[in-house]
C-alpha cells in the first residue's frame, strides 16, 4: 500500500503544512508507505517567489485570487468570464493596483500548462491513494489535478481533507465532484491511516467504522461521525523530510528561509467557555486538548535540531498555561537555535514577557481592539488597557508583536472610534497593528450561526465564490467559508476612514520616537519623550508624580492609586483631589492612558539603563 499526499498552490511555500507532515508520520508508523509532493514550490519557482508570495499571502483572502487562477482549468471553460471577475472583485471591490491585476492574470494564463506539466512528471499509478490537503486557496488547483488523475488512472482513489472540506462544505464538494472518492473531515490523524489500510485490504466493508470519513453508497454521499483526537501525546512527531528534499530541487521558490510548525494544543480554552464571536476556527469542535509540557518540549527541541529554519511557529490558537509555567522558563534558560512564534491571549504577566524575550519568542496576541465597548461586542474577555499594557511590556522587553485592529462589529458607535483615534498619538512608541481591517464573517463563527441576533442581515457567500465555482446560490452557500453581509436596519456603522489613516501613519512612523521612564536619585523619576508632537523632551517628575506614575505601571483605579501613593510617601502625601488633578495632567500630556476610572502609565521601563545625556 502506497499513499501520496499533495500540497498544491497557493499554499505558502515557506510554511510546509503541519497536517500532512503529521499524517505522513502517522501512516509510516502504521506500516503504510507515504510520500508528500509539493507542487506549490514548483509554481513558485515558475512565477517567481515574489509574485507567488504576493498572490498567496499578501492580497485580500476574500478576493480568492489564487482560486481564480485555477478556476478555468477546474471548470474546463474558456476565458470569457475573466473580465467580470477582474472588474467586480479585483478593481471595484478591492481596488487592487493594475500591477496586481496583471500579476494575477499572468498566473491564470499559465495554470493549465502548469497542471499538464505537473501531471506528466509524477507516476500517479504507483499510488493506490492520493490525498489532497486543501485550506484557503488550494481548492481549485487540487480539484483540477485530481480530475486529471482520475480520468487517466480510474483505479487510483482520491481523498481530500483540510479546512475547505470540513463538515457541510466537504459534503457538498463531494457531491459536486464525483471523481473525489473520500473525505477525511476534521482531524485525520486516525481516519486517514485507517482509510489507507481499508483501501489496501482485500475486503472493503469497514468504512462505517472509520470516524470522520465521507464516502459514497451508490450515488449517495454518506458521512460518519467525527472523533477528535484526545491523546495528543500519542501523536508522532511531524515529518518534514519530503519538504526539505523538495526545496533542494526548487531552490528559487523561496524568497527567505522557511519555517516549520509544531503544536502544543488543539482547540481554544477560551472558546470552551464561549468563543470570540467572529472566530470560525476549529469548526464545530469546542474542545480543548493539550500535550503534556515535557512531551511537547522534547518534540520542539527534536524538530529544531532536525530542520534548519528561520523560525518555528506554534500552530495553537492560543498557547496553554503550561507553556508559560513549564516550557517557557526552560526555553529561556536554553533557547532554541531558531526563534519561536506563538499566538496567545493578552492576559499575561510582565515576568512572562521577560521570559519570552529571553527565549527569543515573537507573539501574536488576540488584541483586536483598543475599545472596551468593542471588545465586549467581540466577546474577547479582555479590556483595552490590558491590551495596551501588553504592548508596553513587549516594547520594554524587546519582544516583537504582530496584532490586528478590527472594526465593523454591530453595536459599535462613532465615539468608540473617536476614543481610539484620540488614544493613538499617545502610543506611537508602541508597536502598531500589522493590519487594520473590517470584520470578516466566517463559517462556524457565532456571528454566522446567529446573524439576526447580532445585527446582521442578507448573509450570503462571498462575492468571489460565484467566479470560482459554477454552482447555484444554495450550493455556493454550502461550500463557502467566508460570507458577505449587510447590517440590520438601525444598526450603526461608524466611519473608520480616519482610523485607517491614523494606523497607516503609525505604521510608518512608530520607530521615530519613544517614551521611556528612568529612575533618578531619591524618589524622583525622569521621562524621556521623543514621540512626534511632544512639547517637552525630558520630564522630571517630583516624588509625588513619580510615586503616582509607578503606581500606575500596572492598571490602577483612582482610589487604588491614591492608596499606593500614600503607602509609599505617607498618609499626608496627597488628598484625593490632588491625585485626581495629577492623573488628569498625565493623561492630557499623553503620558498615561485611561478608560473610565482605570489608568495605565505608558512609558517603557526595563532593560535599557541610564538616561542618555543625563
Amino acid at each position: 500500500m502506497r499513499v501520496l499526499l499533495v500540497c498544491m498552490p497557493f499554499s505558502g511555500v515557506g510554511r510546509p503544512p503541519l497536517g500532512i507532515s503529521l499524517l505522513r508520520a502517522a501512516l509510516v508508523r502504521e506500516g503504510v508507505e507515504c510520500d508528500i509532493a509539493y507542487p506549490n514550490l514548483r509554481l513558485a519557482e515558475t512565477l517567481g517567489a515574489a509574485s507567488y508570495d504576493r498572490i498567496a499571502d499578501q492580497l485580500p483572502v476574500e478576493a480568492m485570487a489564487g482560486e481564480w487562477v485555477f478556476s478555468a482549468a477546474l471548470n474546463q471553460r474558456g476565458r470569457s468570464p475573466d473580465q467580470e471577475y477582474v472588474d467586480e472583485i479585483l478593481r471595484a471591490r478591492w481596488k487592487l493596483p493594475e500591477q496586481d491585476v496583471d500579476l494575477i492574470r499572468d498566473a491564470r494564463s499559465q495554470a493549465s500548462r502548469f497542471l499538464r506539466e505537473l501531471f506528466a512528471t509524477v507516476a500517479w499509478d504507483r499510488y493506490q491513494l492520493v490525498g489532497f490537503t486543501s485550506s484557503f486557496m488550494q481548492n481549485a488547483a487540487s480539484l483540477a489535478l485530481a480530475r486529471m488523475i482520475k480520468e487517466k488512472y480510474p483505479q487510483v482513489l482520491i481523498v481530500f481533507g483540510g479546512a475547505n472540506w470540513y463538515g457541510v462544505m466537504g459534503r457538498e464538494f463531494h457531491h459536486k465532484f464525483p471523481f473525489v472518492d473520500f473525505i477525511c473531515s476534521g482531524e485525520a490523524d486516525s481516519s486517514l491511516p485507517r482509510l489507507a489500510k481499508h483501501v489496501g485490504a482485500s475486503t472493503r466493508n469497514s468504512l462505517p467504522d472509520i470516524p470522520g470519513v465521507v464516502y459514497r453508497q451508490g450515488s449517495r454521499t454518506v458521512a460518519t461521525a467525527e472523533t477528535p483526537v484526545d491523546d495528543l501525546d500519542g501523536l508522532p512527531f511531524p515529518d518534514y523530510s519530503d519538504y526539505f528534499d523538495a526545496l533542494r530541487t526548487h531552490r528559487a521558490a523561496l524568497a527567505s528561509f522557511p519555517c516549520i510548525q509544531v503544536e502544543m494544543s488543539r482547540g481554544c480554552a477560551w472558546a470552551v467557555k464561549g468563543p470570540c464571536r467572529f472566530c470560525g476556527l476549529n469548526g464545530g469542535t469546542r474542545t480543548f486538548r493539550e500535550k503534556s509540557p515535557a512531551r511537547f518540549l522534547t518534540e520542539l527541541r527534536s524538530l529544531a535540531s532536525l530542520w534548519p529554519t528561520s523560525f518555528i511557529g506554534l500552530a495553537d490558537n492560543a498557547v496553554p498555561s503550561s507553556f508559560f509555567s513549564y516550557v517557557l522558563p526552560k526555553l529561556a534558560e536554553r533557547p532554541l537555535a531558531s526563534p519561536l512564534f506563538v499566538e496567545l491571549r493578552p492576559d499575561m504577566t510582565r515576568s512572562d514577557m521577560a521570559l519570552l524575550a529571553d527565549a527569543r519568542v515573537s507573539i501574536q496576541p488576540g488584541i483586536e481592539s483598543l475599545s472596551d465597548h468593542v471588545l465586549r461586542l467581540m466577546h474577547k474577555g479582555t479590556r483595552a488597557l490590558e491590551n495596551l499594557r501588553l504592548l508596553r511590556w513587549a516594547a520594554s522587553e524587546g519582544v516583537k508583536v504582530y496584532w490586528n485592529l478590527l472594526y465593523g462589529f454591530p453595536g459599535e458607535t462613532q465615539p468608540d472610534y473617536e476614543e481610539i483615534q484620540a488614544l493613538l498619538p499617545a502610543i506611537q512608541h508602541l508597536q502598531p497593528p500589522a493590519s487594520c481591517a473590517a470584520l470578516r464573517m466566517d463559517r462556524f463563527s457565532s456571528f454566522f450561526e446567529n446573524p439576526e441576533r447580532y445585527g446582521f442581515s442578507a448573509v450570503r457567500p462571498g462575492a468571489a465564490y460565484r467566479h470560482i465555482y459554477p454552482f447555484g446560490e444554495k450550493a455556493l452557500r454550502r461550500v463557502a467559508y467566508s460570507f458577505d453581509y449587510d447590517y440590520k436596519p438601525g444598526v450603526e456603522s461608524p466611519t473608520t476612514d480616519e482610523l485607517r489613516r491614523h494606523v497607516t501613519a503609525w505604521q510608518k512612523d512608530h520607530l521615530h520616537g519613544e517614551l521611556r521612564a528612568f529612575d533618578a536619585a531619591g524618589e524622583t523619576m525622569w521621562l524621556l519623550d521623543t514621540r512626534p508632537g511632544s512639547a517637552v523632551r525630558r520630564v522630571r517628575l517630583d516624588s509625588l508624580d513619580a510615586a503616582l506614575y509607578r503606581a500606575c505601571e500596572d492598571i490602577c483605579s483612582r482610589s487604588e492609586a491614591g492608596r499606593r501613593v500614600r503607602a509609599e510617601l505617607g498618609e499626608s502625601a496627597a488628598h484625593d483631589g490632588e491625585i485626581e488633578r495629577r492623573l488628569s495632567s498625565f493623561v492630557e500630556r499623553r503620558l498615561m492612558a485611561n478608560t473610565g476610572d482605570r489608568f495605565l502609565s505608558l512609558a517603557l521601563t526595563g532593560r535599557p539603563a541610564g538616561l542618555p545625556g543625563a
